[in-house]
């Protein structure tokens, strides 16, 4: 038990130095999980790198609409920049009529003249 209370004070005290939020966790459950607003004004693509979850808001926390593999493609229609200003374009799976939210981090290479808004 001191033990444990000991490791507590620690990171408490490293937090406070370095300035890391002790309250993330509860700020990632603030997350809203609802789409915001989204427009078809990109006429762009991405290929993805990996295998992620096309997402039903722009938040990795978020639900699943359905899980892409590498080299699947998503056609953009906007972009968004979440509360922890991270990319996330929304769009439609190659050859499908599925839609949702994929972060810009998870694609190997992709393409948009517009970069619009939702």
């Amino acid at each position: 038990m001191r033990a444990r209370r000991w490791a507590a004070t620690i990171a408490a005290g490293a937090a406070l130095t370095t300035g890391v939020s002790m309250t993330s966790a509860a700020s990632a459950a603030a997350v809203s999980c609802t789409s915001p607003a989204t427009r078809n004004a990109d006429e762009g693509s991405g290929v993805l790198k990996g295998t992620y979850g096309l997402k039903v808001a722009p938040y990795a926390s978020c639900g699943t609409v359905t899980t892409m593999f590498e080299g699947d493609v998503l056609y953009f229609h906007c972009w968004y920049e979440n509360a922890y200003g991270n990319d996330w374009a929304f769009g439609r799976i190659k050859g499908t009529n599925i839609h949702g939210w994929m972060s810009e981090a998870n694609f190997s290479s992709y393409s948009t003249d517009l970069w619009p808004s939702c």
